[in-house]
């Protein structure tokens, strides 16, 4: 896996961490309707994972598995959902998701609903289904398909949605114009991006979870990134909200660059949570040092706050997945 690769799945991984219904309104909004939200839906990535390590080529991919409970019931009490995000589609994709599709039915008896979210720019490559047969038999496994460039011609929808997700979508979308762009034009890109999300009126923790997903989107050089983060810290002191100073940023960043780096020799995942690890310890500096004496509570909030990814505070404070979304709701 390569470092842009590796890049783009952490950074997919992290805002589906952080809002997974929230994509799912955007991306599949029928089969968000069917869900009943209130309900406690439950992340089995741990169990998705030890379905899909058998992979032939042992590679990663950015997937989730939720359970979730319909609106109506019926003779199902709960059915699963199966997300994939896909950079570069391959003939192989829609393979996997069959096989996923299959195995996880295998092992749980329920209805497994499939969906590719597919972030590449080619308008052409729409994957949707994967069948075998012969001699008049045949296995088939269609699946959702959302297409993030099928939004262009719904920009006014997206820019006007309070859904954190909506400003996701707009960014993935600006950043593959920003592609084709000089470097010049493309930092004033992202700092209209940047001071977009305080007009936008999001909350601190999602302001935080944004940049740093815009982070990953579009890519300066190390001047340019420089006059970027002065840009934006003179806005926030402009609108007497400072959340991160310029030290800090670039602490996060090089923490975040460092994991990365070891992930790529030591596998993906230790890597990146390393990187985030390194990034809230120095960079943020939520007062977690040595002596400081808070129970998990107080520690998890002061993380919600500096944005840190869900699956990280549970494993420094052990604390239940709901219990954090309840802390989270605390600071809103």
């Amino acid at each position: 896996m390569n470092k842009v690769k590796a890049q783009h799945d952490s950074a997919w991984k992290d805002i589906l961490n952080q809002y997974l219904p929230q994509a799912l309104e955007i991306c599949f909004p029928a089969l968000y309707q069917l869900i009943d939200w209130k309900r406690e839906w439950v992340a089995l990535d741990k169990e998705l994972h030890s379905i899909t390590k058998i992979s032939e080529t042992g590679q990663r991919f950015v997937d989730k598995l939720i359970r979730v409970s319909l609106k109506e019931d019926g003779s199902e009490p709960w059915v699963l959902i199966h997300i994939e995000v896909e950079q570069a589609p391959t003939k192989a994709f829609a393979e996997r998701m069959f096989i996923y599709g299959v195995r996880l039915f295998d092992k749980y008896r329920h209805p497994v609903a499939g969906c590719a979210l597919l972030t590449d720019d080619n308008k052409n490559i729409r994957p949707h289904f994967y069948e075998v047969g012969f001699g008049g038999t045949r296995l088939r496994q269609d699946f959702l398909l959302c297409k993030l460039i099928d939004f262009e011609k719904d920009r006014q929808a997206l820019e006007s949605s309070s859904n954190p997700f909506a400003t996701i979508v707009l960014f993935h979308l600006e950043a593959l114009r920003a592609k084709r762009l000089p470097q010049k034009e493309r930092l004033y890109t992202k700092i209209n991006l940047a001071k977009r999300l305080y007009d936008k009126g999001f909350q601190k923790a999602e302001i935080i979870n944004l940049f740093r997903f815009l982070d990953f989107s579009i890519a300066l050089t190390n001047s340019l990134e420089l006059e970027y983060q002065e840009e934006i810290h003179q806005a926030e002191v402009n609108r007497n909200m400072v959340y991160l100073s310029n030290m800090e940023r670039a602490s996060i960043q090089r923490g975040m660059e460092k994991g990365m780096e070891k992930g790529m020799q030591k596998g993906m995942q230790k890597g990146i949570k390393k990187g985030i690890e390194k990034g809230v310890e120095k960079g943020i500096k939520i007062g977690m040092q040595k002596g400081i004496t808070k129970n998990q509570e107080e520690i998890a909030l002061e993380l919600l706050k500096r944005g840190v990814d869900f699956n990280l505070i549970i494993t420094a404070t052990k604390l239940k997945r709901k219990r954090l979304q309840e802390l989270q709701g605390q600071l809103h």
